[in-house]
Protein backbone atom coordinates (compact mmCIF):
# COMPACT_ATOMS: atom_id res chain seq x y z
CA UNK A 1 0.00 0.00 0.00
CA UNK A 2 2.85 2.17 0.82
CA UNK A 3 4.57 1.84 -2.59
CA UNK A 4 1.16 2.17 -3.75
CA UNK A 5 0.70 5.71 -2.56
CA UNK A 6 3.87 7.04 -3.14
CA UNK A 7 3.41 5.51 -7.28
CA UNK A 8 0.23 7.95 -7.11
CA UNK A 9 2.26 10.78 -5.49
CA UNK A 10 4.85 10.59 -8.41
CA UNK A 11 1.92 10.67 -11.02
CA UNK A 12 0.51 13.61 -9.46
CA UNK A 13 3.89 15.68 -9.20
CA UNK A 14 4.71 14.78 -13.17
CA UNK A 15 1.22 16.14 -14.16
CA UNK A 16 0.83 18.68 -12.26
CA UNK A 17 2.44 21.48 -15.05
CA UNK A 18 -0.05 19.51 -18.04
CA UNK A 19 -3.18 19.79 -16.09
CA UNK A 20 -2.63 23.36 -13.25
CA UNK A 21 -1.56 26.56 -13.58
CA UNK A 22 2.12 26.90 -12.93
CA UNK A 23 0.87 29.08 -9.47
CA UNK A 24 -1.53 27.12 -8.49
CA UNK A 25 -1.31 25.14 -4.91
CA UNK A 26 -1.64 21.91 -5.41
CA UNK A 27 -1.72 19.29 -2.74
CA UNK A 28 -2.76 15.73 -2.54
CA UNK A 29 -5.56 15.27 0.42
CA UNK A 30 -7.26 11.86 -0.60
CA UNK A 31 -7.81 9.02 -2.79
CA UNK A 32 -10.60 6.64 -2.84
CA UNK A 33 -10.72 3.71 -5.45
CA UNK A 34 -12.26 0.40 -5.31
CA UNK A 35 -11.07 -3.26 -5.94
CA UNK A 36 -12.01 -6.75 -6.09
CA UNK A 37 -11.00 -6.77 -2.44
CA UNK A 38 -13.10 -3.91 -1.08
CA UNK A 39 -12.52 0.20 -1.33
CA UNK A 40 -9.68 1.66 -0.27
CA UNK A 41 -9.00 5.48 1.09
CA UNK A 42 -5.84 6.91 1.28
CA UNK A 43 -5.03 9.46 3.26
CA UNK A 44 -2.21 12.23 2.19
CA UNK A 45 -0.34 14.80 4.90
CA UNK A 46 0.17 14.80 8.99
CA UNK A 47 -3.18 13.94 10.87
CA UNK A 48 -4.46 16.80 12.80
CA UNK A 49 -4.76 14.87 16.45
CA UNK A 50 -7.27 17.64 17.98
CA UNK A 51 -9.30 17.99 14.74
CA UNK A 52 -9.42 13.72 14.97
CA UNK A 53 -10.40 13.96 18.88
CA UNK A 54 -13.19 16.93 18.16
CA UNK A 55 -14.65 14.96 15.54
CA UNK A 56 -14.75 12.07 17.73
CA UNK A 57 -16.25 13.85 20.57
CA UNK A 58 -18.99 15.16 18.15
CA UNK A 59 -20.12 11.65 17.38
CA UNK A 60 -20.06 10.66 21.02
CA UNK A 61 -22.47 13.71 21.41
CA UNK A 62 -24.52 12.79 18.56
CA UNK A 63 -25.01 9.21 19.23
CA UNK A 64 -26.09 10.14 22.93
CA UNK A 65 -28.54 13.41 21.53
CA UNK A 66 -29.91 11.00 18.98
CA UNK A 67 -29.83 7.49 21.08
CA UNK A 68 -28.27 5.63 18.77
CA UNK A 69 -27.63 2.34 19.66
CA UNK A 70 -23.88 0.33 19.16
CA UNK A 71 -25.18 -2.10 16.80
CA UNK A 72 -26.78 0.79 14.73
CA UNK A 73 -23.60 2.68 14.80
CA UNK A 74 -21.68 -0.12 13.23
CA UNK A 75 -23.98 -0.67 10.74
CA UNK A 76 -23.65 2.92 9.89
CA UNK A 77 -19.71 2.59 9.86
CA UNK A 78 -20.31 -0.58 7.48
CA UNK A 79 -22.07 1.66 5.11
CA UNK A 80 -19.90 5.31 5.53
CA UNK A 81 -16.07 3.77 5.72
CA UNK A 82 -14.73 7.16 6.31
CA UNK A 83 -16.68 7.75 10.04
CA UNK A 84 -14.84 7.12 13.55
CA UNK A 85 -14.41 3.13 14.09
CA UNK A 86 -16.91 2.19 16.72
CA UNK A 87 -13.76 1.48 19.01
CA UNK A 88 -12.52 4.95 19.06
CA UNK A 89 -16.03 6.67 19.70
CA UNK A 90 -16.26 3.58 22.59
CA UNK A 91 -12.70 4.77 23.84
CA UNK A 92 -13.88 8.86 23.56
CA UNK A 93 -16.69 7.74 25.67
CA UNK A 94 -14.76 6.42 28.44
CA UNK A 95 -12.49 8.85 28.70
CA UNK A 96 -15.54 12.00 28.90
CA UNK A 97 -17.43 9.77 31.57
CA UNK A 98 -13.41 9.22 33.18
CA UNK A 99 -12.96 12.95 33.15
CA UNK A 100 -16.88 13.77 34.37
CA UNK A 101 -16.68 11.50 37.06
CA UNK A 102 -13.40 13.18 38.68
CA UNK A 103 -15.58 17.16 38.14
CA UNK A 104 -18.68 15.63 39.15
CA UNK A 105 -18.73 12.38 41.19
CA UNK A 106 -20.99 9.68 41.08
CA UNK A 107 -21.81 7.51 44.38
CA UNK A 108 -23.97 4.81 45.83
CA UNK A 109 -26.30 4.60 48.15
CA UNK A 110 -28.21 2.26 49.90
CA UNK A 111 -32.30 2.52 49.60
CA UNK A 112 -33.07 0.22 52.13
CA UNK A 113 -30.72 1.99 54.97
CA UNK A 114 -30.64 5.65 56.27
CA UNK A 115 -27.34 7.37 55.23
CA UNK A 116 -25.79 8.49 57.94
CA UNK A 117 -24.76 11.88 57.84
CA UNK A 118 -22.18 14.07 59.82
CA UNK A 119 -22.72 17.65 60.36
CA UNK A 120 -19.18 18.42 61.09
CA UNK A 121 -17.86 17.49 58.00
CA UNK A 122 -21.21 18.13 56.00
CA UNK A 123 -20.17 14.87 53.96
CA UNK A 124 -22.47 11.89 53.73
CA UNK A 125 -21.38 8.57 54.96
CA UNK A 126 -22.19 6.88 51.82
CA UNK A 127 -22.50 2.58 52.24
CA UNK A 128 -21.24 2.06 48.90
CA UNK A 129 -18.40 4.92 47.69
CA UNK A 130 -17.60 2.98 44.56
CA UNK A 131 -17.95 5.23 41.45
CA UNK A 132 -19.50 3.73 38.48
CA UNK A 133 -20.93 4.20 35.17
CA UNK A 134 -24.17 2.67 35.52
CA UNK A 135 -26.35 3.26 38.61
CA UNK A 136 -29.20 0.68 37.67
CA UNK A 137 -27.41 -2.14 37.26
CA UNK A 138 -27.60 -2.40 41.12
CA UNK A 139 -30.85 -3.16 42.29
CA UNK A 140 -31.56 -1.84 46.00
CA UNK A 141 -29.23 1.42 45.39
CA UNK A 142 -29.31 4.57 43.92
CA UNK A 143 -26.76 7.01 42.56
CA UNK A 144 -26.54 10.77 43.60
CA UNK A 145 -24.95 13.78 42.49
CA UNK A 146 -23.33 16.97 45.57
CA UNK A 147 -25.45 19.89 43.90
CA UNK A 148 -22.36 22.05 44.49
CA UNK A 149 -20.26 19.80 42.30
CA UNK A 150 -22.79 20.60 39.55
CA UNK A 151 -22.84 24.23 40.58
CA UNK A 152 -19.21 24.47 40.52
CA UNK A 153 -19.27 23.31 36.88
CA UNK A 154 -21.87 24.93 35.33
CA UNK A 155 -21.70 28.40 36.98
CA UNK A 156 -18.35 29.27 35.20
CA UNK A 157 -19.78 28.87 32.06
CA UNK A 158 -23.22 31.11 32.80
CA UNK A 159 -20.77 33.66 33.85
CA UNK A 160 -18.91 33.65 30.21
CA UNK A 161 -22.67 33.36 29.24
CA UNK A 162 -23.08 37.05 30.97
CA UNK A 163 -26.56 35.10 31.79
CA UNK A 164 -24.71 34.99 35.73
CA UNK A 165 -23.18 38.64 37.01
CA UNK A 166 -20.50 37.65 39.92
CA UNK A 167 -21.69 39.69 43.00
CA UNK A 168 -24.87 41.25 41.45
CA UNK A 169 -26.61 37.84 40.49
CA UNK A 170 -28.47 35.35 42.54
CA UNK A 171 -28.63 31.80 41.89
CA UNK A 172 -32.17 30.53 41.10
CA UNK A 173 -32.03 27.01 41.79
CA UNK A 174 -35.28 25.00 41.13
CA UNK A 175 -35.42 21.33 42.24
CA UNK A 176 -37.75 18.93 40.15
CA UNK A 177 -38.62 15.32 40.93
CA UNK A 178 -41.04 12.53 39.34
CA UNK A 179 -41.48 8.80 39.11
CA UNK A 180 -41.60 7.13 35.89
CA UNK A 181 -42.95 3.57 34.94
CA UNK A 182 -40.26 2.03 32.27
CA UNK A 183 -41.51 -0.96 31.29
CA UNK A 184 -44.43 -2.73 32.99
CA UNK A 185 -42.70 -3.60 35.74
CA UNK A 186 -39.44 -1.45 36.18
CA UNK A 187 -40.06 2.17 37.93
CA UNK A 188 -37.45 4.79 38.06
CA UNK A 189 -37.57 7.89 40.45
CA UNK A 190 -35.38 10.82 39.09
CA UNK A 191 -34.59 14.61 40.92
CA UNK A 192 -32.47 16.87 38.72
CA UNK A 193 -32.17 20.59 38.68
CA UNK A 194 -31.41 23.83 36.89
CA UNK A 195 -31.23 27.76 37.20
CA UNK A 196 -34.15 29.42 36.06
CA UNK A 197 -31.24 32.04 35.65
CA UNK A 198 -31.01 31.37 31.99
CA UNK A 199 -35.00 31.76 31.31
CA UNK A 200 -34.03 31.12 27.23
CA UNK A 201 -32.75 27.78 28.31
CA UNK A 202 -35.32 26.17 30.42
CA UNK A 203 -37.12 24.25 27.81
CA UNK A 204 -33.89 22.85 26.85
CA UNK A 205 -32.91 19.08 27.80
CA UNK A 206 -29.02 19.92 28.32
CA UNK A 207 -29.75 22.40 30.81
CA UNK A 208 -31.11 19.94 33.50
CA UNK A 209 -28.55 17.58 35.69
CA UNK A 210 -29.36 14.57 37.63
CA UNK A 211 -28.91 14.56 41.13
CA UNK A 212 -30.67 11.70 42.38
CA UNK A 213 -31.35 8.78 40.23
CA UNK A 214 -32.46 4.74 41.33
CA UNK A 215 -34.93 2.55 40.65
CA UNK A 216 -37.99 1.92 42.27
CA UNK A 217 -41.05 3.47 43.45
CA UNK A 218 -42.04 6.50 44.93
CA UNK A 219 -41.89 5.89 48.96
CA UNK A 220 -41.85 8.07 51.49
CA UNK A 221 -39.17 5.35 53.20
CA UNK A 222 -36.94 5.53 50.14
CA UNK A 223 -37.26 9.26 49.53
CA UNK A 224 -35.83 9.79 53.29
CA UNK A 225 -32.96 7.71 52.76
CA UNK A 226 -31.78 8.83 49.74
CA UNK A 227 -32.26 12.55 49.79
CA UNK A 228 -30.39 12.86 53.42
CA UNK A 229 -27.06 14.40 51.34
CA UNK A 230 -29.58 16.69 48.84
CA UNK A 231 -31.30 17.84 52.15
CA UNK A 232 -28.61 19.13 53.63
CA UNK A 233 -26.66 20.65 50.78
CA UNK A 234 -29.82 22.73 50.05
CA UNK A 235 -29.96 23.73 53.96
CA UNK A 236 -26.44 25.07 54.05
CA UNK A 237 -26.88 26.77 50.20
CA UNK A 238 -29.88 28.41 51.40
CA UNK A 239 -28.69 29.74 54.56
CA UNK A 240 -25.06 30.43 53.48
CA UNK A 241 -25.07 30.71 49.73
CA UNK A 242 -22.89 29.47 47.31
CA UNK A 243 -19.30 29.53 47.69
CA UNK A 244 -17.77 28.97 44.21
CA UNK A 245 -14.46 27.45 44.29
CA UNK A 246 -12.67 30.86 42.54
CA UNK A 247 -13.98 33.04 45.78
CA UNK A 248 -16.94 34.09 44.07
CA UNK A 249 -20.21 34.65 46.40
CA UNK A 250 -23.54 33.89 45.41
CA UNK A 251 -26.67 34.22 47.25
CA UNK A 252 -29.58 31.28 46.88
CA UNK A 253 -33.14 31.11 46.43
CA UNK A 254 -34.71 27.58 45.74
CA UNK A 255 -37.63 26.46 43.81
CA UNK A 256 -39.13 23.25 43.90
CA UNK A 257 -41.32 21.47 41.13
CA UNK A 258 -43.15 18.10 41.20
CA UNK A 259 -46.54 16.54 40.65
CA UNK A 260 -49.34 16.48 43.36
CA UNK A 261 -48.48 12.59 44.22
CA UNK A 262 -44.45 13.25 44.61
CA UNK A 263 -45.05 16.37 46.85
CA UNK A 264 -47.39 14.78 49.26
CA UNK A 265 -44.71 12.22 49.80
CA UNK A 266 -42.39 14.29 50.33
CA UNK A 267 -44.29 15.66 52.96
CA UNK A 268 -45.60 12.73 54.21
CA UNK A 269 -48.93 13.27 53.25
CA UNK A 270 -51.27 9.92 52.61
CA UNK A 271 -54.09 11.51 51.13
CA UNK A 272 -55.57 15.18 49.81
CA UNK A 273 -57.61 14.72 52.92
CA UNK A 274 -55.11 13.89 55.28
CA UNK A 275 -53.94 16.17 58.58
Amino acid sequence: MLSLSQHILDIVEAEKENKFHPTDQIELNQIKFKTCNGLYEINFGQLDKMKEIKKIEAVVKSLDKGYISREAYRSLARIKPNIPREGAVSDARQRINSEMKKVIPLTLVNLSQPTVFDPITEEPDITDNIIITNILESIGKGGQRRVTDILNYIVPSYVKQEILIPEVSTLHIRISGDGRNVGRKVKHVMIVMTLLNNLSGLQKLENYYTLVLYQGAETYESLKNVLVPLISDLCNLKKNGFNQIDGNHWPVELYFSSDWKFLAICLGIKAANAQ
